[in-house]
């Protein structure tokens, strides 16, 4: 499975996606990260300013670096 991960070096703001039915919405900070599936819909905002460095491909594992953080559901 192809996955992104998206690491914030700097500032803050917020993560929305979806994935299937399921829309997620996420604070994010400096040394956060987010990973999702190819394909799934995505998108980050921020009143002040962030610098992030996305990165994919096919061996990316989070559940062995990062433990998993309860998202907030919409709709």
């Amino acid at each position: 499975m192809k996955l992104f991960r998206f690491d914030l070096s700097f500032g803050a703001g917020r993560v929305h996606g979806r994935q299937f039915e399921l829309a997620y919405s996420a604070s994010i900070s400096a040394g956060h990260a987010v990973y999702g599936e190819d394909g799934e819909w995505h998108e980050t905002r921020t009143d002040t300013g962030l610098t992030a460095i996305v990165v994919e491909g096919e061996d990316l594992a989070p559940e062995q670096f990062i433990p998993r953080v309860s998202l907030r559901r919409h709709g």
